[in-house]
């Protein structure tokens, strides 16, 4: 989609040519000169021939919410003086805002962060364990950071937990909106205009998350783009390319896919001890007198990160091997041992696929069973298995039934060897279908 430049006496402001901003610009640049508004057919007109100069114009890649440029991080505060935050090694400054932001109506200015508070503050207002905490910190810090894949952090706990709360305080922090969280999405079109739309898309009460679904977040993560046509009467792609940092809450694991299991860190939501419930304008009030410091702690803490970042090497880097060397230059910036990060993101990964199989009917099943299988141990094929399942009325009374063996062998592709998952328990998944 082409974009222009539209300067103003104190910044400049990015915007497309199908936009309403820009058309009212163009609309009141003619008439400033011309003493009288144009045409419509003049503003079309004008329109096409700006959309060419941009097919051999200068092309430059637009963020949104947060870019590099060279070493340095950019961070949008989104308001109307059009200030961004420069976040260097030796530091980070307001400055005003260069050319390279897309900005959308649903975002909220930004609080001007206050340098030298700490942003570990933000945990007198989530429910949040003492052991998680850590990853909890370094996994928000990680989402200020452009060009890598993150963790999707799934909150989970029982109802009254403060689920919603923490994370409308997450995006705060992070991504300020007036919707800060999103409903389901219903079609993958939905979840395009959410993923292109917000740097750090917020889910709030997933029950369950379809196939399409997950394998559309994990995309979303590693930084794949999607393509769809322009419109319905043409040919043209319409290309979205994203990298995104994905929030989610729910009572229990909404997903048991494997690639998004790889792909998320589950963080527990604890219950509020009743001396520590607020009235919602206690807690809003209070929230938004911290914001300020939690915001500029965090800058303070990426500031360190960028000292130590070049110095970070892995030995036996995980599956988001980038998530994790930034996760130990934050750790040091948030003041944590980047030791104690590594060995609870290897925690949090055993659990997570522990917990994985207890909260899955289909993997209960499964696990009864084995053990009621003589010696203690089923073999089969998927076809013998969906057999097996047919004949245990637990399966068809929660209809777990897949409808083909070739579903129920990917059923049990979550108890595949993991750590901490269904290796422990007994069930294991060979690749081949005898």
């Amino acid at each position: 989609m082409p974009h222009v430049i539209i300067p103003f006496p104190d910044h400049d402001e990015v915007t497309p040519t199908s936009s309403d901003r820009f058309r009212n610009r163009l609309s009141a640049l003619y008439r400033q000169r011309y003493g009288q508004p144009p045409s419509s057919e003049g503003v079309k007109q004008a329109r096409i021939q700006v959309e060419a100069r941009c097919d051999v114009g200068l092309q430059r890649e637009l963020s949104n919410r947060v870019a590099q440029v060279n070493s340095h991080i950019l961070y949008d505060l989104s308001n109307e003086r059009h200030e961004t935050i420069e976040i260097r090694p030796d530091g980070w400054e307001v400055v005003s805002s260069p050319p390279i932001f897309r900005r959308y109506r649903h975002q909220r200015p930004q609080v001007s962060p206050v340098t030298g508070r700490d942003p570990k503050e933000i945990l007198r207002f989530v429910n949040i364990p003492e052991d998680q905490q850590s990853l909890f910190m370094i996994t928000v810090a990680s989402w200020f950071v452009p060009r890598i894949s993150r963790p999707i952090m799934v909150l989970s706990g029982e109802p009254g937990t403060g689920k919603s709360t923490t994370t409308r305080f997450i995006k705060d922090v992070v991504d300020p909106s007036q919707v800060p969280t999103l409903e389901t999405p219903r079609d993958p079109r939905d979840l395009v205009q959410n993923l292109d739309h917000h740097w750090c898309p917020a889910y709030d009460n997933l029950s369950t998350i379809p196939d399409w679904l997950s394998d559309s977040f994990c995309r979303a993560v590693t930084g794949e783009g999607t393509a769809t046509r322009r419109l319905y009467t043409d040919d043209e792609d319409h290309i979205r390319r994203y990298q995104r940092c994905i929030l989610i809450n729910a009572i229990s694991n909404p997903a048991f896919r494997v690639d998004f299991l790889d792909r998320a860190i589950l963080i527990e939501s604890l219950p509020i001890p009743s001396e520590r419930r607020l009235p919602e304008m206690l807690l809003s009030e209070r929230w938004h007198r911290a914001l300020s410091g939690i915001l500029g702690g965090f800058f303070d803490a990426i500031s360190l990160a960028l000292q130590r970042y070049p110095h970070v090497q892995l030995d036996s880097p995980p599956r988001m091997a980038d998530f994790a060397r930034w996760g130990c230059a934050l750790a040091h910036g948030l003041g944590y041992s980047p030791a104690a990060f590594l060995r609870d993101y290897e925690a949090a990964i055993k659990q997570k696929w522990a917990d994985a199989v207890e909260s899955s009917d289909f993997a209960r099943i499964v696990a009864l069973i084995v053990r009621s299988s003589e010696g203690r141990r089923w073999i089969g094929s998927a076809s013998d298995l969906l057999r097996t399942l047919r004949n245990r009325p637990e399966a068809v009374q929660i209809d777990l039934l897949p409808k083909v063996a070739r579903t129920s062998e990917h059923r049990t592709q979550t108890s595949r060897s993991r750590p901490s998952g269904g290796w422990d328990r007994g069930v294991h998944r060979t690749g081949h279908e005898g």
